[in-house]
């Protein structure tokens, strides 16, 4: 706790500097880097040393601090980020010091007995804490992850099997769809490998983690087309086995309309694009998963632009979507130009402009103000 004051009063007094992911990471002001050369090791032998499962989980979150704070420099120097692919590997394979002291009367690490009486156990340890842990270190670190990405991701991927427990399976998988994203190339042989779980997962009897493989297997097509292309048709096909279970957040349904716009986005070539945009168009607005608005206009923008005749068949329905998300001021600027740009040409084209004037007509007068108001009609 004192460890944890300091850094915040240092913080307060130093300032949070500007840093981007990746190694080498940027100087840092002189006061913070004393600071910081005493701190790291010190809180990294903290996570692998102690017994109590609540000091583990505190100095944890002390290097999640730093790391959103101060990005890679925390882990630039060769002895922690070593130590840190340590700490991580002892806790996922339930080997540190508090898990095993913690252990029953039989020595079985990760079955809580909280003798030290920590407000802390193996679940959130292993799940929560380490989980946010290794996303912050991914996104400080960026491609510089991949050498612990190799020694991570199967452990990860340990947890996320049938036999862990859904909030288990929810929240690693969602670590290694961070820990792929940061890397990227890097370590592009090693996600491609993921594919075929990521695809079984999508027939999960949890839906958080039919929601997380949906968005993993989108990021993978996006990050590595030509390698996930053998994946595609499984992709669908899962896709549209687990449109038919029980789904009571309609952020499920989001991900999987934006793996389709991704996979879409990454190799058009590859899928069928006319049987995916009615799809698509069947399903939007989005209902929950607000963040991927972005990636679903990204694709339509695309097609459009592509002269897909798929998407033209769809104007009047996207018109209809269109409006709501403009209404709702669900679009960023950008794709809210670009928006407009393809309205107000389709608008004014000799053969698109009558249908898209017609179509216009007939929508609610408020919802046909907006979109002649985005593309300055």
């Amino acid at each position: 706790r004192r460890v944890h004051g300091v850094g915040e009063l240092l913080f307060e007094s130093v300032g949070s500097p500007a840093w981007v992911p990746g190694l080498p990471a940027a100087p840092l002001p002189e006061e913070l880097t004393r600071y910081l050369e005493f701190l790291v090791p010190v809180v990294l032998e903290r996570m692998c040393r102690e017994e109590a499962l609540d000091t583990v989980s505190r100095a944890a979150l002390v290097l999640k601090l730093m790391l959103s704070r101060v990005g890679p420099a925390i882990l630039s120097h060769e002895a922690n980020y070593e130590m840190f692919g340590v700490c991580c590997e002892l806790i996922l394979r339930r080997e540190s010091m508090a898990q095993l002291a913690n252990s029953d009367s039989d020595g079985e690490a990760g079955t809580p007995h909280m003798a030290l009486e920590s407000p802390i156990d193996h679940a959130i340890l292993e799940s929560d804490t380490i989980g946010e842990l290794i996303e912050a270190a991914a996104k400080a670190l960026g491609p510089a992850f991949a050498p612990l990405a190799e020694r991570l991701l199967p452990l990860e991927l340990e947890y996320t099997v049938p036999s862990r427990d859904a909030y288990a399976r929810a929240t690693h998988m969602g670590v290694m769809t961070t820990i792929i994203e940061a890397c990227g190339q890097s370590i592009a042989a090693q996600a491609e490998a993921l594919a075929p779980h990521y695809v079984s997962s999508l027939a999960d009897s949890e839906e958080e983690v039919r929601r997380n493989a949906a968005f993993g297997l989108g990021l993978l097509c996006e990050l590595f087309p030509e390698g996930m292309a053998p994946y595609f048709q499984q992709i669908m096909a899962g896709i549209l086995v687990a449109m038919k279970m029980p789904a009571q957040d309609g952020g499920v349904m989001d991900n999987f309309v934006a793996c389709v716009c991704r996979m879409m986005c990454a190799a058009p070539e590859m899928v069928p694009v006319a049987d995916l945009v009615p799809f698509v168009v069947s399903e939007l607005p989005l209902k929950a998963d607000f963040g991927e608005v972005p990636t679903v206009y990204r694709c339509l923008l695309m097609l459009f632009a592509s002269s897909n005749e798929a998407v033209f068949a769809q104007i009047p329905s996207l018109l209809a979507v269109f409006a709501h998300d403009l209404a709702a001021e669900r679009l960023d600027d950008v794709t809210r130009r670009s928006l407009g740009e393809l309205l107000a040409a389709m608008a004014h084209h000799p053969d698109i402009g009558p249908h898209i004037q017609g179509v216009l007509a007939g929508l609610d007068p408020a919802a046909a103000a907006v979109l002649r108001g985005v593309a300055a009609l």
